[in-house]
């Protein structure tokens, strides 16, 4: 009772306030003993105390702005602009991880962990902090909200087996909102963005996860398509912090470490083409599934998947003409987090006489050794002479190419 409340609040008995019921007349008592600010405050006092009887624990990965979702719930309200107006908060910012310890406190869930399953926005760098990792924000966003069908399932059935509403127990996960990850780790379903009935875009515009907002739909009814998502899932191994193997990837960011994946499995999927083109959504699931085999056993299995590609005369063609954009990707580039398979790269250039071990690139460090025209000046000769004779005694290392410095080991000449 709105009396009870105010005692509650006051810490003490008050006896004026035992047969208040109305919820009127309380209001006018609140302002009497508080003021208007005062009153504004205790708002959110009154959601804090009376969510312990019906608000769940914290859910493994749920993130501020699904918390605020099942307060709103909570607290009658459909829209969710209404809400985080009566708050005196920016939904829009919520979205983006701010107020997270203002709702975890409201919600009565360990701050903390709340904070640790939001975006954190870090700018003007264009990225984002999620559950202690980094990702660029391309490959996060709340723009369309998404879901797992399973999942909402299994909220009913536990919300069920406590008794209470459904729609307070039912919430998002932040992995949802990680656009790395196109399908549930758990259930290994299709994560859905658009209502199954209408066709809409499911958005933030109302506080009820489980129904649409255009047509009040039950989501749960959506048909679920099986998909098999690899790198999804150890991006969200990765986010719980669970243990990983892949020495290849475990030391790259998130976003770097599925790109890696893409990269990797479109070596025998496009082939040496001199740039790469534009993929498919489907297209791209497929390499970062084959990118993620090849990674698991880097060396060996990037070795098979260029043996593939490699045209019949390398030696011939050059970098570029052998390799296409695979050059592009890793020999000419200066990433650092490419180091691994520029290492590949340049090995599997060398012993297909495509490039020789000797030529400076990509911070390589040959031993002592002296060019070409050093040698020449060593041997007091011309440079076209001495280039002859370094060729008929074999001492020109393999893969060296016509106008790219080369150099000699100073005992063969």
């Amino acid at each position: 009772q709105p009396g009870e409340f105010v005692e509650t609040f006051l810490g003490r008995p008050c006896a004026e306030l035992r047969c208040v019921n109305d919820v009127g007349a309380a209001w006018v008592l609140l302002e009497t003993f508080f003021g208007r600010a005062g009153v504004d405050h205790l708002v959110e006092y009154a959601i804090a105390v009376d969510r312990a009887e019906h608000d769940r624990a914290f859910l493994d990965h749920e993130p501020a702005h699904g918390v605020f979702m099942r307060l709103g719930v909570r607290n009658g309200y459909r829209s969710t602009r209404q809400f985080a107006g009566s708050l005196g908060i920016d939904f829009r910012k919520v979205l983006t991880g701010s107020n997270a310890t203002h709702l975890a406190f409201m919600a009565g869930l360990d701050s903390e962990l709340v904070s640790h399953c939001s975006p954190v926005m870090v700018l003007p760098d264009r990225k984002v902090d999620l559950c202690g990792q980094r990702l660029d924000l391309a490959d996060w966003s709340t723009g369309d909200r998404r879901y797992c069908p399973i999942c909402y399932s299994w909220d009913l059935k536990e919300a069920q087996r406590l008794r209470i509403p459904s729609d307070f127990y039912i919430s998002h996960r932040t992995f949802w909102d990680v656009r790395l990850i196109s399908a549930c780790p758990v259930h290994r379903v299709r994560l859905i963005s658009q209502c199954h009935a209408c066709g809409g875009k499911l958005g933030w515009r109302m506080t009820d996860l489980q129904r649409c907002s255009t047509c009040r739909a039950n989501l749960m009814a959506a048909q679920c398509s099986v998909a098999q998502d690899p790198v999804g899932a150890y991006v969200a191994a990765r986010l719980q912090g669970d243990p990983s193997t892949s020495v290849a990837l475990d030391h790259l960011s998130l976003s770097a470490a599925v790109r890696l994946c893409e990269r990797l499995g479109q070596i025998e999927s496009v082939g040496p083409l001199r740039s790469l083109p534009r993929q498919s959504d489907d297209a791209i699931d497929r390499a970062r599934a084959e990118g993620f085999l090849i990674a698991q056993d880097l060396k060996n299995k990037m070795f098979s998947a260029l043996d593939t590609v490699l045209p019949p005369d390398p030696e011939s063609r050059g970098l570029i003409g052998s390799y296409g954009w695979i050059y592009g990707e890793w020999l000419s580039s200066t990433d650092q987090n490419n180091q691994h398979a520029q290492a590949i790269l340049f090995e599997h250039a060398v012993r297909n006489g495509i490039i020789s071990r000797e030529e400076p690139r990509l911070g390589n460090a040959p031993r002592d050794t002296i060019t070409m025209t050093q040698a020449a000046r060593q041997m007091q000769m011309g440079y076209k002479r001495a280039r002859v004779l370094a060729s008929e005694s074999r001492i020109v290392p393999r893969g060296s190419r016509p106008s790219v410095a080369f150099t000699l080991a100073p005992q063969d000449v």
